[in-house]
């Protein structure tokens, strides 16, 4: 009988595919794991590590900070094992074609950057790498924690010089004449942005269901990064039919070219070593977090 594994995911996003991919290509089953992703996460993925608690899930899917936050103040062993994005995949759009040439980060200054994801993660991390680059932050107006909604009528409405979207987002908007300024994954470096993570009763289970589910995950990174866009983009189009092929198209080229998919699903030490660095200047944790290491070995 099939090992059952619940995901419990932040979103239904495509930079999370390798899931998709392992799930609808037969990686899990092959695994001998049963894995369903029907655990809802409730609003902007809050209650991911409350359905870890609770055993409603067996594996979240979301950002690291959360689990990393949750074990140093002691409300539960969570341990990240996997990464889903190695970049951080939004986008910032312009009103007009940029010129020719790397983004200069002077062009954002006097200007205004509308964010449309107000999750804490994003801020943070914009915030924290703008000041690594050595960017003055003093000389930019930031318009956050605002509804995508609302975000989205600004825009359009001519509000605000820059617009912080994710990928699929930003697609339309493309299309209606607006120019994208940079993105992320291209300028802020590498980050474990989206992570697979678990209990540590489970890690240790000997019945090694998250080795089976990371090896599983693992493949479904091969076949993403090695396979042809349009293979990719058939395949994720049916479960991202409102979006269109060539939407989907344009990101997953995106995210393979920018490395946001890579073909390890290993967390990088030092990547997250940086991150927590801006979770520590942030206020979000104390000390550093280990990384622990999972065996792959059977």
């Amino acid at each position: 009988m099939a090992r059952q594994i619940r995901v419990t995911e932040s979103d239904t996003a495509l930079k999370f595919s390798s899931q998709y991919v392992a799930e609808d290509l037969g990686f899990f089953a092959d695994e001998g794991l049963d894995v369903t992703c029907e655990v809802d996460a409730g609003p902007a993925g809050s209650w991911l590590v409350d359905n870890l608690i609770g055993r409603k899930a067996e594996v979240a899917l979301g950002g690291i900070w959360l689990p990393l936050m949750y074990r140093q103040f002691g409300l539960g062993d969570f341990v990240p094992f996997a990464a889903a994005c190695h970049r951080n995949p939004a986008i910032v759009l312009g009103r007009s074609p940029m010129p020719e040439g790397p983004f200069s980060w002077d062009m954002l200054y006097g200007k205004r950057l509308l964010l449309s994801l107000a999750a804490t993660s994003q801020w943070m991390f914009l915030e924290g790498r703008l000041r690594a680059l050595g960017v003055d932050l003093s000389r930019i107006h930031f318009v956050r924690d605002l509804h995508i909604h609302t975000t989205h009528t600004l825009w359009r409405g001519g509000y605000a010089d820059f617009y912080l979207v994710e990928p699929l987002t930003a697609e339309p908007l493309i299309g209606e004449g607006y120019s994208v300024a940079f993105t992320l994954a291209e300028t802020m470096g590498e980050v474990p942005w989206s992570v697979f993570y678990t209990r540590g009763d489970l890690i240790d289970d000997t019945s090694r269901p998250i080795v089976r589910f990371k090896a599983a995950i693992e493949r479904a990174n091969r076949w993403l990064i090695e396979s042809p866009v349009s293979d990719v983009s058939a395949l994720l189009g049916r479960r991202f039919r409102q979006a269109g092929g060539c939407a989907i198209e344009n990101v997953v080229t995106r995210f393979k070219a920018t490395g946001v998919w890579r073909l390890t699903n290993e967390i990088d030490r030092g990547a997250s070593a940086a991150y927590q660095d801006i979770m520590l200047n942030y206020g979000l944790l104390d000390r550093h977090e280990p990384i622990r290491e999972l065996q792959m070995a059977v």
